[in-house]
């Protein structure tokens, strides 16, 4: 028997049909469009059914992707659950091993275990200076990546001024006390990028043994490499800002949030996926179609269209955030034996 082609619920309305009875994909989609038919003109109509089709299609390609990406990254799951070696030196605490060095290094950092190298601190001097000169219009030197931490603070004073309402002609006619004034505020804010925490040996055998129990992700400085969800919503390194790939369990962060900001919350995401890496992948699915359907009907950027999951009830961001991190942080700071704040006491 001959296979009869496909044809979509658009043209079986053009052809005096009734819709196909196969489940749609995209439930909000037909909702709105629907809403439309009562009061839009047969040229509005149309308008619309053409958008429900590319969104449509649109949709199709980043589900296939990322229906793809999900199911090797939960078939690779089993690689990426990394081993941590614990150790008691004689006269000393625990200490926590990551099998990968880079993220032992972040944690003890994060922790206040070990200070970062003044070498390594200056790639994100350079990278908040930057951010901020580009924020404020003020032109960014092409040599800012080979620059040392005193020329940071010489080029930023006259940008870092403008915050201060203080323009370039009135810059000039500063007094050497107030330009030493606004070097050393400057200098204080470009240093903040990457601050030295105070050691706190009951933080730090919390902080690891939290790794364990989400999946000992690995962990990476934001900035030197964002995840690939970052990537599609076109966010930059410069933007620093935190994400969790779960295609090879790796959390990124910044290190101006101290251990337990930033790092719990993206840690929320590797708990999802080491509990239930097969749901969570299905949800990521779900998220991703739905985004790049709202981003289509409302011509807005993926970055934008993104925010709407977190408040979206049963999303993979909104368990996370609402749910789960939560959850995390009321339990670390009980064992840490700290009185979390309430709403109402902040």
């Amino acid at each position: 028997m001959e296979k009869l082609p496909h044809r979509s619920d658009t043209e079986r309305r053009k052809q005096g049909e009734g819709p196909s009875e196969e489940p749609s994909l995209f439930p909000e989609l037909d909702a709105y469009v629907s809403e439309q038919d009562s009061d839009e003109t047969p040229e509005e109509k149309t308008r619309f059914e053409a958008l429900a089709e590319k969104s449509r299609r649109a949709g199709l390609r980043i589900a296939q992707a990322a229906a793809l990406l999900s199911i090797a990254g939960t078939l690779d799951y089993a690689r990426t659950r990394y081993n941590i070696r614990e150790s008691v030196p004689p006269g000393s605490e625990r200490l926590y091993v990551h099998e990968d060095k880079e993220t032992t290094d972040i944690l003890n950092y994060l922790t206040g275990k070990v200070h970062m190298p003044e070498s390594e601190k200056v790639f994100f001097y350079r990278q908040r200076v930057r951010k901020s000169m580009e924020s404020l219009l003020y032109p960014v030197p092409g040599n800012i990546d080979e620059m040392s931490l005193d020329e940071l603070v010489q080029i930023y004073v006259p940008a870092f001024a403008i915050i201060g309402g203080v323009t370039d002609k009135k810059f000039n006619e500063l007094s050497p006390i107030q330009r030493k004034r606004l070097q050393k505020k400057a200098h204080e804010f470009i240093t903040d990028a990457v601050p030295d925490y105070t050691y706190e040996p009951k933080l730090y055998t919390e902080i690891w043994e939290l790794q364990k129990e989400v999946g000992k992700p690995r962990i990476r400085w934001a900035a030197r490499g964002v995840a690939i969800t970052a990537k599609m919503m076109a966010s930059t390194t410069e933007d620093g800002r935190s994400f969790y790939d779960p295609i090879n369990n790796t959390v990124y962060v910044s290190p101006n949030y101290v251990a337990g900001a930033n790092l719990l919350a993206e840690e929320a995401h590797s708990k999802q996926f080491n509990d239930k890496p097969i749901v969570s992948s299905a949800r990521l699915v779900q998220s991703w179609v739905r985004v790049v359907s709202r981003s289509v009907i409302h011509f807005e950027n993926l970055k934008h269209s993104y925010e709407f999951e977190y408040d979206k009830p049963d999303s993979l961001e909104h368990e996370a955030h609402s749910v789960i991190e939560p959850a995390m942080e009321t339990e670390l700071y009980k064992r840490l034996g700290i009185e979390k704040k309430t709403e109402k006491d902040k």
